[in-house]
């Protein structure tokens, strides 16, 4: 809704190679904003930590009141 993004890739995009866990990296509020990413390769416990960062987020957002818009979780 507001643009904001957060996403585990893990794509070999060679805009990223710099960061440590190339090729997995993760955008942080948007497209150009990528820091590293420890997402487990294990499908289930990775899940797990998606959905706990995405409970955090939504949590996070009715409790400040002026964030207004939904976050926008793809993974």
């Amino acid at each position: 809704i507001d643009g904001t993004i957060y996403r585990h890739d893990n794509a070999p995009h060679q805009r990223w190679q710099a960061i440590n866990t190339f090729p997995k990296h993760f955008h942080d509020g948007n497209e150009g904003q990528v820091s590293e990413s420890y997402l487990p390769n294990n499908a289930e416990i990775a899940l797990r930590q998606v959905l706990t960062f995405a409970r955090g987020k939504l949590s996070q957002e009715r409790t400040e009141p002026n964030l207004g818009n939904p976050v926008s979780l793809l993974t």
